[in-house]
């Protein structure tokens, strides 16, 4: 997405006035195909839609594009839901402990859910349920997404149901793996059914960083996450532990990218971007909602994570992607938790798989870090 063409800037201008309240602005002259594949491609169809609803500006092609978006948005959400439902019952007949994750949260935060546009349902659940679940999903005409090779359990079936059940909320990429089995310690039941959980306001917001930055160092993330970060900010941050929210950014050493989007999202709805900050979002955002493909890792943003004084960064940064940490690795492929002798093995299987599924990757790797030590000598 080109964020300085007229269509993008049309497009942040519905997405501002729409999340403050304020009148929708009449667009300039501009290719309205091309605008509405932005917001196809941005995931902002449902609050475009109902937001340009009946605005005599809009071309009628156009309106009946949107009207059929949004509507096609509304019978998901409601089938999604209906089949949340069913799946919940499954849970709290096994027993297992479960919260929901990322924009089933955040889209509360948001002026109507529905302007919050999902993909899929996330939710945590303990690896110990495993099997059940991936029982019952499969009896249910589920595919298995996954292979036991990550953190989740992902599961679709059509027209549009998508469902992970995370283990962990995060598995390695490029040594980034934070452990966040603290947001158990910090949340709330939900219900009476005493298995449903509330994340705490300042774990969204952290978990939300994390996933954001996890994009970031994958090649990109989209508007999206921007107006997420902004409105989980300015609703919670006079009543949150900001403290503590400080001391867990600086642990995942994620403190100066936390503070750099934040206050990036806060400008954006103040139209008050500086030209480092409009250069930061283009790059960012190049590649649709969220980009997550490792071909397109950003290499330069994750070996500066394992730079140090003593310039040994590039054999850190070399042995940490050959033999990840126990803590990783165990992220990565859960049944190690049950069977810790396996341990050697997965590490040998995992050293086949990187070099056997991803060699453009590696390459890039290897070029980059080439290209910095002789940039340092």
């Amino acid at each position: 997405m080109v964020v300085d063409c007229k269509e993008s800037r049309y497009f942040f201008d519905v997405i501002i006035s729409t999340i403050k309240g304020e009148r929708i602005p009449e667009p300039p002259e501009m290719d309205w195909d091309k605008f509405v594949d932005t917001v196809v491609e941005q995931q902002f169809v449902s609050l475009v839609a109902q937001a340009l609803e009946n605005k005599p500006f809009v071309p009628e092609k156009i309106a009946e594009r949107l009207s059929q978006f949004k509507n096609n948005e509304f019978l998901r959400i409601i089938s999604v839901q209906n089949e949340f439902n069913e799946i919940k019952s499954m849970l709290v007949e096994n027993n297992a402990r479960f919260m929901l994750l990322k924009g089933s949260v955040i889209r509360n935060y948001y002026p109507k859910q529905s302007f919050r546009q999902m993909s899929d349902i996330d939710l945590l659940c303990d690896y110990e349920h495993h099997n059940a679940i991936c029982d019952y999903m499969l009896s249910r005409g589920y595919t298995m997404l996954s292979d036991g090779g990550g953190n989740t359990d992902d599961f679709t079936k059509e027209p549009y149901f998508t469902f992970e059940f995370h283990h962990d909320l995060f598995k390695d990429v490029y040594g980034f793996c934070p452990d966040f089995s603290f947001v158990w310690d910090n949340a709330k039941l939900k219900d009476e059914s005493g298995f449903e959980y509330e994340m705490s306001v300042e774990d969204v917001y952290l978990h939300s960083v994390a996933h954001m930055y996890k994009h970031f160092i994958l090649g990109g993330f989209g508007v999206k996450f921007i107006v997420d970060t902004y409105l989980l900010a300015s609703k919670n941050e006079s009543d949150w532990n900001r403290a503590y929210i400080d001391e867990k950014l600086e642990s995942m050493n994620l403190g100066d990218f936390e503070k750099r989007v934040r206050k990036a999202s806060f400008d954006f709805f103040e139209n008050n971007l500086s030209a480092s900050q409009q250069e930061f979002f283009q790059k960012a955002f190049r590649y649709g909602t969220f980009m997550n493909d490792e071909n397109f890792a950003n290499v330069e943003e994750i070996l500066n994570n394992y730079q140090n004084d003593n310039g040994s960064s590039a054999f850190k940064y070399l042995f940490s992607r050959i033999f990840p940490s126990k803590t990783q690795i165990k992220s990565m492929y859960p049944v190690l938790n049950e069977k810790p002798y396996l341990l050697p093995l997965y590490y040998v299987k995992r050293i086949f798989k990187r070099f056997a599924t991803g060699p453009k990757k590696v390459a890039k790797e290897m070029k980059y870090l080439t290209k910095s030590n002789k940039s340092k000598e």
